[in-house]
């Protein structure tokens, strides 16, 4: 793992196949590999509670990502790594990712926020206002998900020799440009995971009642955010390490001293 972070490259281009097959392979890596489960999972809670806090969240989120792509990272090279060597790296140039981290959020965060208050003006308004300012929620979330890879190659460039902010945000919003196709590829991939997401949260909130009665509104309360929060931690954890694979094959040295990478 140290000779990855030494020798990274790119940003190269990512082909559409690894692009479609990005998620499957976070979902095999996810529940087959030993340890990547517990990593992800409390990267994606950590990630989801620091919502709360928005101050801590600029410190919580860059580890959460340099921890889930330290594991992603040593699972793809074959080689095993303690929670030490995990915490080198997620605690490695942390002030520098956090600046980086907070410079590209402002974007999703505007634009997020911006759909969610256009929401609140339009609620009770006529119905193609509301499915409108519905549809920019979606575009915001959506955009998000895209603009997560680059957020996620600026953490990766972070780690390179003598990179600062500036040369590090610009080389991974350059990247989504290089790579219009397997952008769009992902889009389709979040979207039908989100629309999953949401399957689940309508069963729930129409399960929660039948379960509990219309006489326990706190007990339907409990469940249903705690179905939520399960739901959501799970798609956080896939999410990260579907960038974590997409950053390897971005950033992945041309070849190791003593042993091949593997290449996709």
């Amino acid at each position: 793992m140290k000779y990855f972070i030494d020798n990274l490259e790119g940003p190269r281009r990512i082909s559409p196949r690894a692009a479609f097959a990005s998620p499957f392979q976070a979902l095999a890596m996810m529940l087959n590999i030993p340890g990547m489960f517990t990593v992800s999972i409390l990267a994606g809670m950590l990630c989801l509670l620091s919502a709360a806090i928005p101050f801590l969240a600029f410190f919580i989120v860059p580890m959460s990502l340099s921890l889930v792509m330290a594991k992603t990272v040593s699972a793809i090279c074959d080689s095993e790594s303690d929670w030490k060597e995990l915490n080198n790296w997620v605690y490695s140039k942390l002030k520098l990712r956090v600046w980086i981290f907070a410079l590209m959020s402002l974007l999703p965060l505007i634009a997020i926020f911006g759909s969610i208050i256009n929401l609140m003006q339009n609620t009770g308004a006529p119905n193609t206002g509301n499915a409108a300012a519905i549809y920019y929620i979606i575009i915001a979330i959506m955009f998000s998900g895209v603009w997560g890879l680059a957020l996620f190659s600026a953490n990766f460039l972070a780690h390179r020799e003598n990179n600062g902010i500036s040369v590090s945000c610009l080389q991974a919003i350059s990247l989504l440009k290089k790579n219009v196709v397997p952008v769009i590829i992902m889009l389709m991939n979040w979207f039908m995971e989100l629309a999953l997401i949401y399957c689940l949260l309508a069963s729930a909130v129409i399960t929660a009642p039948m379960l509990f009665g219309n006489t326990s509104p706190l007990a339907i309360n409990i469940f249903t955010w705690g179905f939520l929060f399960i739901v959501m931690t799970f798609f956080l954890s896939h999410y990260l390490i579907t960038l974590s694979i997409l950053g390897y094959q971005i950033f992945a040295p041309a070849e190791k001293e003593d042993d091949s990478v593997p290449q996709e």
